[in-house]
């Protein structure tokens, strides 16, 4: 495995030296390793072409940094039973010294129910980090929808209350890249939430997967961003803004995304916010359950 020199981590240059660093850190663990390293080769192949990411290895403890705009997210494995620290100070020091930038980490799991305590492997992820200074700042489920249920009739919006006329839902085009971008900002938590660039925006606004909802002005005030890969999609941004709520357009939104995806398309889901009442509600009514999904976000030096 290739050292770290100094106090910087050492670039991934490759695909093939990313899984050459997995394989050689998991096959020195006698009883396993646990954290929160699930990088697909997809990312790892975009994220060294842009330079963004890089590496620090110890003898326990493996961590990637992932240069994010403002940020840095870390994705780390460590051994399973790591009675000591001591081999690792240099990409520990890297997790618990103070940095310029701000570090970011996600802890995923599964659980039979939404209330289930948090398991084994992932409560030491959690401690080891809070070691290091990180902070828990989130905590999500997922939700997936099992069908589709599709009627071009308008529905009910969310509080009850209803409207005089139903509201023209559109595809939104790139022209509208700045007022999306400052509704994403509104509603969103760069830290936990994935906001994409400007040229990222700019790219799903062109490939049509974004629906929106305009005021009499021809401004969006509502909009909905959905993702697709292979036969999965997933609702990633709603938001409406403040002066627009109350008319039940997320409903409409989330009804409209339903009955236009592809057919086929066959597993729907979504990450929320456990403490998002009001999504959590909607996205119940709309039959999204619980699918074992949880994940903790925690931050550091923000």
């Amino acid at each position: 495995m290739v050292g770290v020199a100094g106090k910087n981590p050492s670039p991934v240059a490759s695909l093939q030296e990313f899984f050459e660093i997995m394989r050689a850190f998991k096959e020195s663990a006698a009883s396993g390793v646990h954290g929160n390293c699930y990088l697909m080769p997809n990312k790892v192949e975009s994220l060294v072409s842009e330079g963004a990411l890089s590496f620090a290895a110890g003898e326990t403890t493996l961590v990637f940094f992932e240069r994010r705009d403002g940020f840095t997210q870390v994705h780390f494995l460590r051994k399973e039973a790591a009675d000591s620290e001591a081999p690792d100070k240099v990409p520990l020091g890297m997790l618990a010294e103070p940095r310029e930038d701000p570090l970011m980490a996600e802890i995923p799991f599964t659980a039979k129910s939404a209330d289930e305590d948090i398991p084994g492997g992932a409560q030491e992820s959690i401690d080891f980090l809070a070691r290091c200074g990180f902070s828990i700042v989130r905590i999500s489920r997922r939700l997936s929808l099992r069908s589709i249920v599709r009627n071009s009739q308008p529905s009910a919006p969310e509080n009850g209350r209803g409207l005089d006329t139903p509201a023209p839902i559109e595809v939104a085009s790139v022209s509208d890249a700045a007022s999306i971008s400052r509704m994403l900002e509104k509603g969103f938590d760069p830290f936990c939430d994935y906001i994409p660039t400007d040229r990222e925006l700019r790219g799903i606004l062109s490939s049509g997967r974004i629906y929106c909802i305009r005021d009499v002005s021809g401004t969006p005030v509502a909009f909905l961003h959905w993702s697709r890969s292979g036969a999965a999609s997933e609702l990633k941004h709603l938001y409406v803004e403040d002066g627009a709520r109350g008319h039940g357009y997320a409903h409409m939104l989330v009804r409209r995304y339903l009955e236009n995806l592809p057919s086929d398309v066959k597993t729907y889901f979504l990450w929320v916010n456990d403490a998002n009442e009001p999504a959590l509600a909607l996205y119940d009514g709309l039959g999204y359950r619980f699918d074992g999904r949880r994940a903790i976000e925690l931050t550091k030096g923000i």
